[in-house]
């Protein structure tokens, strides 16, 4: 039987009554019922994403440490009503992150989508930001000759090596353009040791 006070499940509740009189008016009334639809909508949750996540360096897989939304409905936690699903930008057309991506450097968008197991509670989606640092490369000059005095430099003096390439990167792959070195020495310069730049 419903009560006053009675919970009724999402979705469209037939509730009947039913009226019987007693033994004093049986030749007044006859018992007689109704019934009517009444639509119930489904619980939207709210999803807490607080703090945001914390800044990460490039190489840094994504772990639980990011991946720790939860569900609330009228303050209380129910997030095991139901299961997360972790996008890296929109929903519509994010791509979907899982422990161990790797996001790109920059400020970098992450959504999650609640997907309810319990019927009285629908679909909630929540978006949130993570910066994602630039990680740095070593650059590191050589000589490869020796320049003897009031001589031109040589066009193969100098020559350079890029490290701290990770997550499969190259400096073909990674970088653009050209590395420029230079000198101050030059033909005439006096005998001595020169830093390349």
């Amino acid at each position: 039987p419903i009560v006053v006070g009675s919970v009724l499940p999402a979705g469209a509740d037939l509730i009947c009554v039913n009226f019987t009189p007693n033994a004093s008016y049986t030749l007044a009334f006859t018992p007689a019922n109704l019934c009517i639809t009444i639509t119930v909508t489904k619980d939207t949750p709210t999803i807490n994403w607080s703090p945001s996540p914390a800044t990460i360096a490039y190489s840094t897989p994504l772990s639980s440490g990011q991946f720790d939304a939860t569900a609330y409905y009228n303050g209380t936690n129910i997030s095991s009503s139901g299961s997360f699903t972790y996008y890296v930008g929109p929903v519509a057309n994010g791509v979907l992150a899982n422990i161990g991506t790797v996001l790109p450097a920059g400020t970098d968008q992450l959504c999650v989508v609640w997907t309810p197991t319990n019927s009285n509670y629908a679909t909630a989606n929540a978006c949130t930001t993570i910066k994602v640092t630039q990680s740095q490369l070593t650059l590191t000059a050589t000589a490869t000759a020796t320049a003897v005095y009031n001589t031109p430099l040589p066009n193969s003096t100098f020559t350079y090596t890029l490290t701290g390439f990770i997550s499969g990167n190259t400096q073909s792959t990674a970088c653009t353009g050209s590395v420029v070195l230079s000198t101050t020495a030059k033909q005439g310069s006096p005998v001595g040791i020169y830093t390349i730049n």
